[in-house]
């Protein structure tokens, strides 16, 4: 038997004290809880002791943008929960919900995050980039003025340029400045960090049939949910419909 996984007094004792803390600190205030598992010895024990249900509810009774000491904390499978809770309404990729999340994970944890959304949630991301994020690669024979205006290189092969909707609101152009700046940090985050994986992940966002991808990333996120108990909103609804008296 694994050492770790053997059932000891002490370590049911250990889970029986970390089970009374995460009751009490989901019966606080928001920062009462904050201050409550910056001050605990052990936070990052507690926090990933957390359900991903619990810590989804105490995150957002926090505050998206204050908890992020907590998201620092949580587990690559909570962040993944928060994801698939938050991101997907109905059957479609919220693109600004995504944009938010993703900014709010990299600020609480850079190394970990690039590391996490790069391998990890590699399909999601490419089907992120696909929709924000427009590729040219280079041919030897072309001149990068064809291009048109806005488009950066690294490597004089791989051409980005973020995408812009040409009839914007003024709300969405502040939001897009916040998006842009948010892609641009982390692909240079990327790059620093594995070159030749950056290039093929901006290579393989560029091809990807974006329908079936987004398809195949909602059913993966709803196998995961299933596993939680938590199905569709198509087979869910089924709970509200009338019984027959039989």
């Amino acid at each position: 038997m694994n050492p770790e996984k053997r059932t000891t007094p002490a370590r049911i004792e250990r889970e029986k004290t970390l089970a009374l803390e995460r009751r009490k600190i989901l019966g606080m205030s928001a920062e009462h809880a904050l201050e409550t598992i910056g001050a605990h010895p052990h936070p990052v024990t507690l926090v990933q002791s957390f359900t991903e249900e619990d810590l989804y509810l105490l995150v957002h009774a926090i505050g998206l943008d204050d908890a992020l000491p907590v998201l620092a904390l949580a587990s690559n499978e909570q962040w993944e929960y928060f994801l698939d809770m938050d991101i997907w309404p109905r059957d479609r990729m919220d693109q600004r919900a995504m944009t938010q999340w993703l900014d709010r994970l990299l600020k609480a944890d850079p190394d970990r995050f690039t590391h996490w959304i790069t391998r990890e949630k590699l399909e999601e991301f490419e089907f992120y980039l696909f929709h924000n994020v427009e590729v040219i690669i280079r041919e030897h024979d072309q001149d990068p003025s064809d291009f048109g205006e806005g488009f950066t290189t690294e490597d004089t092969v791989f051409y980005t340029r973020l995408r812009r909707p040409p009839d914007a609101s003024d709300a969405e152009k502040n939001f897009m400045e916040e998006r842009d700046q948010f892609i641009t940090d982390l692909l240079k985050r990327i790059s620093t960090f594995d070159y030749f994986h950056f290039r093929n992940i901006l290579m393989e966002s560029s091809a990807i049939i974006p329908a079936e991808a987004e398809e195949e990333n909602y059913r993966l996120r709803n196998v995961r949910l299933a596993e939680k108990g938590l199905l569709p909103f198509d087979e869910a609804v089924g709970v509200y419909q009338p019984l027959s008296v039989s």
